[in-house]
């Protein structure tokens, strides 16, 4: 797609109307300043990008929030995608296996838990949606073909080395865009600028 336009796509949602899109509300939404520990809080942020959590499924976000830390844990602080080498992107997957289970959350799948995990590792877990997923696997140039049965953990892995790919192509590019947001608001990663740019695309497309 055309520079220009996704510049405009993400000046237009980083500077919209208050309660226009996510930002600021998602990105700068206080819970705890913990990587590792999953507060309440954070397990309703999907609200803020119009990602319902019922209350069966806070519920059982709840009741594996052990789980789900023993994968932060795992996860590398501090690393950015652009710069995680396989062993580091597994462990992205992994964060993800809880949706694998035979017990998983009720109402939950990989767009709710990619919300709430995005924001504990915001340069490494990519957000997940239909909008993304449209972006990713739907064309004859899609970069991840759909696969019948695989796991939440697999696909995780496999968008995540698609993602890394599309931002070390055009790194200076992301760059530019995560200082399109307000002076006063909460900064951005360039996945979340990617995001936005995926997001989009598969609104348009």
């Amino acid at each position: 797609m055309e520079a220009e336009v996704a510049r405009e796509w993400v000046r237009s949602y980083l500077n919209g109307a208050r309660g226009q899109f996510g930002y600021p509300s998602y990105d700068g939404y206080r819970t705890n300043a913990d990587p590792h520990l999953l507060c309440d809080g954070d397990l309703l942020a999907p609200v803020l990008l119009n990602v319902q959590v019922k209350i069966s499924s806070f519920a059982d976000l709840c009741a594996c929030r052990g789980q789900l830390e023993s994968a932060l844990g795992a996860v590398p602080v501090g690393v950015d995608l652009v710069d995680a080498d396989e062993e580091v992107v597994a462990t992205v997957g992994g964060l993800f296996a809880v949706l694998d289970a035979d017990r998983r959350p009720r109402n939950v799948l990989g767009t709710t838990l990619a919300k709430i995990l995005h924001r504990k590792r915001p340069g490494l877990v990519p957000l997940y949606d239909e909008q993304v997923r449209r972006t990713y696997q739907v064309g004859e140039r899609a970069p991840l073909p759909v696969v019948p049965g695989r796991t939440w953990a697999e696909f995780m892995i496999q968008l995540a080395g698609c993602i890394r790919d599309d931002l070390n192509r055009e790194l200076d590019f992301w760059d530019e865009l995560t200082m399109l947001r307000p002076v006063d608001g909460p900064a951005v990663s360039r996945l979340r600028v990617l995001d936005i740019v995926a997001w989009r695309l598969g609104v348009e497309s």
